[in-house]
């Protein structure tokens, strides 16, 4: 039984919190389509939306209701009729100055005919009400390219190669290991994640172009960003064995349900390859411990580490590198541009 068959098995009425915002034109038409917020009703129109998606690894079914809840999310849907063709989400981070685009999609047969245009106008609407402090859009995805944008030109300010290995579960958890790399790493404390990775001292150091990326959805790494961060996810966090004030390393990891399947998502800062490696193998090490059956490895990592990757994962533990539709081996990119925000806008 996957996530979405237990969801449906599970699945009771839902009380939407009282308005949480101001829902500034919760509908608007565009000749015959309809565009919306979401509701906690609407569950079963976004499962038909990720049919197929990702090959079960999509993750919008799973975090959907959570996401209805946040006071700085929102999901914006689009419908002929009463069928969903396309849906929208946006988060609102780095203290109410970014909003972050997530979740994008339009079945086939709607593509190239203004529906993503209208799902952007619904949630710019949105953002421009209930968060003025918005100056910018952010949003990640898997492409060398810069996308392309009719209005607002996007700007590339980070990119991370992207692997994937399938982990079997004879693999794990026995299966740990072992390191000729003298190199301890050990796991931070929240706390010393705030004080210490989070200090201006560590974060130039530490994270190249001031970015913090969480199962790839970017933030500044700034302490205020830290409920947001671990709200959604039981972060596993490593540095190198005795960092104080300034460490050389930084790796985060995490356990992810998809629909139809479980992920480990791991992301590494460092430019010492040998941290680098002691990183890898440990947050490899946790993941086993952590799950004990099968999943899949994901790894973020700068371009210059990823044949340290794959000689570690493929040639010293023997996975299996996978070249899907979900990254197509394509590197994650960061890309923003300047919110738009109309003077004439009237709530």
């Amino acid at each position: 039984m996957n996530f979405v068959q237990k969801t449906r098995a599970l699945l009771m009425p839902l009380k939407q919190k009282s308005i949480r915002r101001t829902l500034f034109v919760s509908v608007q038409r565009m000749k015959d389509l309809t565009f919306r917020l979401a509701e906690p009703s609407d569950f079963e129109k976004v499962v038909k939306l990720s049919e197929g998606l990702y090959g079960g690894h999509d993750y919008l079914p799973v975090v959907f209701h959570q996401w209805l809840t946040f006071d700085n999310s929102a999901i914006m849907l689009a419908l002929d009729s009463d069928k969903p063709i396309g849906l929208l989400a946006c988060l609102v981070v780095d203290e109410g100055k970014t909003t972050v685009r997530c979740a994008g999609r339009v079945v086939p047969g709607y593509r190239g005919l203004g529906v993503l245009r209208g799902l952007v106008q619904g949630l710019d609407d949105f953002v421009q009400v209930n968060f003025p402090n918005v100056y910018r859009e952010r949003h990640s995805m898997y492409t060398a390219q810069i996308p392309s944008s009719k209005d607002i030109p996007w700007r590339k300010v980070a990119e991370f190669d992207a692997l994937y290995y399938n982990v079997e579960e004879k693999t794990s958890p026995a299966s740990k290991p072992a390191s000729d790399n003298t190199l301890e790493i050990e796991s931070c404390t929240k706390k010393f994640f705030s004080d210490v990775i989070l200090s201006p001292a560590s974060t130039p150091k530490l994270f190249a172009n001031n970015l913090l990326v969480v199962d790839r959805i970017p933030f500044e790494p700034l302490r205020s960003n830290i409920d947001l961060i671990f709200r959604e996810h039981d972060m596993h966090l490593f540095v190198e064995k005795g960092a104080k004030a300034c460490p050389r390393s930084f790796s985060h990891g995490f356990y992810a349900q998809r629909v139809d399947a479980i992920e480990w998502l791991a992301t590494f800062h460092t430019d010492d390859p040998d941290l680098f490696k002691a990183h890898l193998l440990r947050q490899f090490q946790r993941a086993c411990e952590v799950i004990q059956g099968k999943f899949s490895f994901f790894t973020f990592q700068n371009k210059s580490m990823t044949p340290l990757t794959r000689s570690v994962l493929g040639n010293t533990l023997q996975l299996k590198e996978v070249d899907v539709d979900i990254i197509s081996n394509a590197p994650l990119g960061v890309f923003e541009r300047d919110f738009m925000r109309l003077k004439s806008f009237k709530s």
